[in-house]
């Protein structure tokens, strides 16, 4: 049986599978904002508690070394977020450890509940100005204190429209369960926690980010299967992935990667455009 349906069998998750469900359908991914009060009650209900008690039983139950981390693997449990509890059409359920730490101030990539199942959590969220565009990095972009949120045992809250980054500040090692949705934008932006301007971007979509490192695995262990692949990524809808296909083209087929150059200029994406005119001028003056 695999994590989902080890969730399901308790009456409790497959309620607040099909409330999510319904809501989603309804609105869309951004209805994942509107369970704060079904997330808070499935945390009142001792429903996750039990359902970790079940897995250990399960684990133990197999006659192996079950509390060895890699069988944290089984069944699909653990996850990039931490304990996979269950998933529907655009969203899924977790449950993460935080420890005694603050974390920088990050861009909403999701929309998101979050609650607490033990410890507790002060929540900062902030918004962003008004030029603020999520797929143009620009470090003169800053953002402001919106609200905060501190949030005990069984508390759950949502990360509205006006929450476009945010902050975690955890004083004691906390359990929290976190419902969110797909990725909504293309890039989590990094704003520092001091000065509260903007000093990196990543990918929101993980996706994303493991085409950009097979297209830069096959390109460094195969030179000569590598160009045809490059060439369908450098024509991928995102445009950092783009952009990075075209530079692994330069490494194994010059050629291939100058017609993309010039194809380039006119890109759809202003950082691409710029990008290509400048490559372009630079191999004109090394000719």
């Amino acid at each position: 049986m695999d994590a989902q349906s080890r969730s399901l069998a308790d009456s409790r998750f497959a309620r607040f599978k099909d409330a999510v469900d319904r809501r989603v359908g309804e609105r869309g991914i951004a209805g994942i904002v509107d369970m704060q009060a079904d997330l808070q009650t499935l945390l009142q209900s001792g429903a996750i508690a039990a359902r970790l008690r079940q897995e250990l039983s399960d684990l133990l139950g197999d006659g192996e070394q079950a509390l060895l981390w890699e069988n944290w693997n089984r069944g699909g449990l653990w996850s990039r977020h931490g304990v996979f509890l269950m998933s529907g059409e655009g969203w899924s359920l977790h449950l993460s450890r935080y420890f005694s730490s603050s974390s920088g101030i990050f861009t909403l990539s999701q929309y998101a509940c979050i609650g607490v199942a033990a410890g507790a959590i002060e929540l900062s969220t902030y918004a962003t100005g008004e030029s603020f565009r999520n797929a143009y990095f620009e470090r003169e972009q800053s953002v402001q204190l919106n609200r905060r949120i501190e949030l005990a045992n069984g508390e759950a809250a949502a990360l509205g429209v006006d929450d476009a980054a945010f902050k975690v500040d955890v004083r004691q090692p906390t359990i929290v369960v976190l419902l969110l949705s797909q990725s909504a934008v293309d890039l989590q932006w990094r704003f520092d926690p001091e000065t509260l301007r903007a000093d990196s971007c990543i990918s929101a979509r993980l996706s994303d980010s493991e085409l950009v490192c097979i297209g830069q695995t096959l390109a460094t262990i195969d030179a000569e299967q590598a160009p045809q692949a490059l060439l369908e990524l450098s024509r991928h809808p995102r445009h950092f992935v783009r952009w990075s296909a075209i530079q692994l083209l330069g490494k194994v087929d010059p050629q291939a990667a100058l017609e993309r150059l010039r194809d380039a200029v006119d890109d759809e994406h202003d950082d691409i455009r710029r990008a290509a005119t400048r490559s372009l001028a630079a191999l004109a003056l090394t000719a």
